[in-house]
């Protein structure tokens, strides 16, 4: 005669934690994937600038980050334009500026209004591109220096 009570309530609980235990699973590899694609206006910040990411205000950000990426950051700085830190890399570039704008004002919702039109002879463009074997990473930082606000934008592969 075998004992059957005993291994019919084992078999609700071994499965009751299989489940527990790909369900934890699965909330980890969601979290750790999601936080890697997922634009954190902070964390770039602090990968661009010198400055610290406390330094500034209203820090905002968009787009997407994976193989390929595209993402930008808008944020004010009372009194000066941030320190990039490949600043000696980034030139004026007015030529662009146009583009630059426009970029900026779409992809922000409201766009800003240190973007408007009448902003225009307000802003100061840099860019940066670098063209390696493997990848291109193309740079912008737009500022506004009347309203001090200032866009940085970095998109590549």
């Amino acid at each position: 005669m075998t004992n059957q009570g005993g291994s019919g309530a084992a078999k609700p609980l071994m499965a009751l934690l299989a489940v527990a235990v790909i369900g934890l699973v699965g909330y980890f590899i969601y979290k750790i994937g999601f936080s890697n694609y997922t634009v954190q206006p902070a964390k770039i910040f602090a990968e661009n600038f010198v400055d610290s990411p406390e330094s500034v205000t209203d820090l905002t950000g968009g787009g997407e980050v994976s193989g390929n990426y595209d993402y930008w950051i808008h944020f004010k700085l009372p009194g000066h334009i941030a320190e990039l830190k490949k600043k000696s890399e980034f030139l004026p570039n007015d030529q662009d500026k146009e583009a630059a704008r426009r970029y900026f004002a779409g992809v922000e919702t409201p766009p800003s209004p240190a973007l408007g039109v009448d902003q225009y002879n307000n802003l100061k463009f840099y860019n940066r591109v670098k063209n390696e074997t493997q990848s291109v990473t193309s740079e912008w930082l737009l500022h506004n220096v009347k309203t001090d606000d200032q866009f940085f934008r970095a998109w590549g592969y």
